[in-house]
């Protein structure tokens, strides 16, 4: 079997009968969609059929490649990719090799040493290891034309910012209102598939030769990816994040398939060895509550919704033993929710506790963002609660404690949650998360998930019991 390897997609070229039924077996996956009343599992295939050819997102192939060794069906592929002039930069070797900056750590240097020699490939960092930071070493040291594309707008404005701030070169900016293009630029994904299809916006995507996708476990997204697959001049392609293989579906073979595998992994406790980042303490508050309604264990959509209504975002008891929480809990502190209704309900109700407390969702400007964040470490506000919206990217290294109070058994949100405060700070080598362990109901097994995704990812969790809050703090 031959194949034409370019940056975007990889054709199939020459191929048996017998290796085209291998490879479209080898390349499908199945996922769960929700359809009416329930989950149902549903086949789809990386395999596409167009004009005449076949063809799969080339960042799987060292997959198909390894695959088809094992199975006897050896593959040879013809790379028709065409390095970009930044090749011939000072900054890379006459051998190739890319000359990165000094301030780098020695596991973000070796990173991206694995990265540069493969051109392409995801690092699996834990959160608060300094993805940014390679970030902008990695465009500043390859000369072409790089994209940073980000799906929250706190994020674009910090990364620019560290990108002048570590380089002192100028960058564009699109997103949060503004709209500049620079040899490297900081885009959201919304900002540009908002115009998407607007000769600009093509004009843009089809000249960027470097693709920086930053918390790359959302690719799979429809309007991600089909960002994503118009870049097809990009040589360079690199995601990062925390959890990029963390769906509960198979559909994170998209952002394998856009980008490229895992190229390199550090861990938490890796970072924490080596004093870059705090160890959190987690702790499971058990939170007893009286329903009755049989309908609610159902995975019936609807009836969902008014279970977490009722035992979630309107619970008295549970909002009780929040409050108890948040008393506990070392300040400065960030309490996660997921509905509005219930973030706005727990900020008075923390507020009427006796401390200062803000709040941030998803239409908070990002002005007052960035405000109410530094008054939080700077020890102004004692509590922020934030939907979602702060859920990734943000940087709050004084950060004392996390609390979710969101429930969802998301392998993805549950560490990224935890995520804003594992970076280190004067002080503090440890940081506490607190979390409920609701009993009975779909809520029980949801939480029975963030144990063992806690778990998995190497920390210590506790379950405790309600008495545990009435010691002092």
């Amino acid at each position: 079997m031959r194949l034409g390897f370019t940056n975007a997609v990889t054709v199939v070229e020459v191929a048996t009968a017998g290796e085209l039924q291998w490879l479209e077996a080898f390349l499908t996956f199945t996922s769960s969609v929700y359809r009416g009343r329930g989950y149902v599992q549903e086949s789809w295939s990386m395999l596409e059929h167009r004009n005449g050819e076949r063809a799969f997102l080339s960042g799987v192939l060292p997959l198909v490649e390894r695959a088809g060794r094992m199975s006897g069906k050896p593959v040879e592929v013809v790379d028709r990719r065409v390095r970009p002039n930044g090749g011939v930069d000072r900054r890379v070797r006459p051998n190739g090799e890319v000359v990165l900056p000094g301030w780098l750590r020695p596991y973000q240097r070796e990173a991206l040493e694995v990265f540069t020699k493969k051109t392409r490939g995801i690092l699996h960092h834990v959160t608060g290891s300094g993805k940014g930071t390679m970030a902008c070493a990695l465009m500043v040291s390859i000369r072409v034309r790089w994209l940073f594309l980000v799906h929250r707008g706190t994020i674009i404005l910090q990364t620019a910012e560290r990108y002048r701030r570590l380089t002192g070169e100028n960058c564009g900016v699109i997103g949060d209102g503004a709209w500049s293009t620079d040899r490297v630029t900081f885009a959201t994904f919304q900002s540009l598939w908002a115009r998407f299809g607007e000769p600009k916006v093509m004009e843009l995507l089809s000249g960027i030769e470097g693709v920086i996708f930053d918390e790359c476990h959302v690719l799979p997204s429809k309007c991600h990816v089909s960002l994503a697959r118009s870049m097809r001049n990009a040589y360079w392609r690199c995601g990062t994040s925390g959890t990029p293989l963390d769906r509960s579906d198979e559909r994170s073979m998209l952002a394998v398939g856009l980008i490229g595998p895992v190229v390199h992994t550090f861990t938490a406790a890796e970072g924490e060895a080596l004093g870059v980042l705090s160890r959190p303490v987690v702790r499971f508050v058990m939170c007893p509550q009286t329903w009755g309604r049989g309908a609610y264990y159902s995975r019936d959509g609807a009836r969902y919704a008014a279970l977490y209504r009722d035992l979630v975002a309107r619970s008295v008891e549970r909002d009780d033993l929040t409050i108890r929480i948040v008393k506990k809990a070392t300040k400065p502190c960030l309490v996660f929710v997921k509905s509005l209704e219930h973030g706005r309900r727990l900020t008075h109700a923390i507020s009427a506790a006796g401390f200062s407390c803000m709040f941030i969702e998803g239409k908070t400007a990002q002005a007052q963002r960035i405000r109410l964040i530094s008054a939080l470490e700077e020890g102004h506000v004692d509590v922020v609660v934030a939907t979602v919206s702060l859920q990734e990217g943000a940087d709050i290294p004084e950060l004392r404690s996390v609390v979710n109070t969101a429930a969802g058994r998301s392998v993805i949100a549950a560490l990224q949650r935890i995520g804003r405060g594992m970076r280190r700070a004067e002080g503090k080598t440890t940081f506490e998360v607190w979390d409920f362990y609701d009993l009975g109901s779909t809520l029980e097994g949801q939480a029975k998930a963030r144990v063992r995704t806690m778990e998995r990812a190497g920390h210590t969790v506790s379950l405790v019991d309600d008495s545990a809050l009435d010691s002092p703090p």
